[in-house]
């Protein structure tokens, strides 16, 4: 190694992408959940921060200093989820990609779970679902129920891929970094969830059921701004069908 170079450290098996909007009540109990859930595997954080004013930004970088595990990807205006999402995927470096809230409606216990069959080689993409035995929710809001299930009833009408999943709204997901691989997609709206749905074959997702949890603290990104959601949803999966690829990207 050169004299004044640091060496770059190894890539860890795990990037935790976490896209956040003023998660500043929020954001350290994630982190301290998250840590103890991943103990005894290599694993790195990256924060995806869209412009936040409620000094989320700032708890954020003094945690990156404490500890390298911990990265900051800073936005400069507000955007749409999926490509927040697919921005930390560019700048990831573990073989396993995993995809949560970090406003702990999203167990960071439950991250071992999903990641699992992604870990073992059973799947290429591992979806956390609330609908199969086992999963759930903790006194959902019926505004945010309706949100959801309309736009799971358009999703299923634009994009055949979703069809044969039970959760394709969730926000809860792992997949293999190389299912990305190829040609630079401009992901839009909410759901990049749909843009992976339709480059990996059925026989290679596996979904496990989680738990969603009532939020604690901040405010639903989802409640108050239905038309407007459901449009961004609408676009994640127009886009997700018109750039469908015309092969299996996913080596075997």
């Amino acid at each position: 190694m050169e004299e004044g170079k640091a060496k770059t450290p190894p890539a860890p098996e795990i990037s935790v992408l976490a896209a956040v909007l003023n998660e500043g009540g929020n954001i350290l109990p994630f982190f301290e959940r998250l840590t103890r859930a991943l103990q005894g595997l290599t694993w790195e954080t990256i924060v995806v921060d869209d412009a936040s004013t409620d000094g989320t930004l700032e708890k954020v970088e003094a945690l990156s200093r404490r500890d390298p595990r911990v990265r900051l990807l800073r936005r400069p205006a507000r955007g749409g989820t999926a490509s927040a999402q697919y921005d930390g995927w560019k700048v990831s470096r573990g073989r396993i990609i995993v995809v949560l809230d970090a406003d702990l409606q999203h167990r960071p216990e439950e991250v071992p779970t999903v990641i699992g069959p992604v870990r073992s080689g059973s799947a290429v993409l591992s979806i956390g679902s609330r609908y199969l035995p086992g999963g759930g929710f903790e006194k959902r809001p019926p505004l945010r129920g309706l949100i959801s299930r309309t736009g799971e009833v358009l999703a299923r009408l634009i994009l055949p891929e979703t069809r044969g999943r039970s959760d394709p709204m969730s926000g809860f997901f792992a997949f293999r970094r190389e299912v990305l691989d190829g040609p630079e997609i401009a992901p839009q709206g909410m759901k990049f969830l749909f843009y992976l749905l339709v480059r990996v074959p059925p026989s290679r997702i596996r979904e496990v059921p989680i738990r969603f949890q009532r939020r604690e603290q901040g405010q639903s990104k989802l409640v108050g701004r239905q038309s407007r959601l459901v449009r961004a949803l609408l676009s994640s999966a127009l886009h997700a069908k018109r750039g469908r690829p015309r092969r299996d990207p996913v080596p075997p």
